[in-house]
């Protein structure tokens, strides 16, 4: 199945998203994916910011959990890291 998103990696700055590596025909390498902001559409608070790294992991994520169903009854340690370092990615 053929990704119909932005290709990844993504990655948070403050309450942006941005791919870094993504560079469209004729634009400058790097691209904003989402501006974040809370609930009262503040764009610098800690959640904006929390919800800038969640969205920046889901490529990554999407990415696990296609690898974590073509390995059904693989490596369970192999999985659990991984799995543990892309939650820290999105919550730190």
């Amino acid at each position: 199945m053929e990704a119909k998103h932005t290709p990844g990696p993504w990655e948070a700055i403050g309450n942006l998203v941005r791919s870094p590596m993504y560079q469209p025909d004729g634009l400058p390498k790097g691209m904003q994916i989402a501006e974040c902001k809370d609930g009262y559409s503040q764009p610098f608070t800690e959640e904006a910011k929390a919800n800038a790294r969640l969205i920046a992991a889901a490529p990554e994520l999407l990415d696990f959990i296609r690898e974590w169903l073509d390995r059904q009854g693989g490596d369970a340690n192999y999985m659990t890291g991984k799995a543990s370092a892309l939650i820290a990615k999105a919550t730190s």
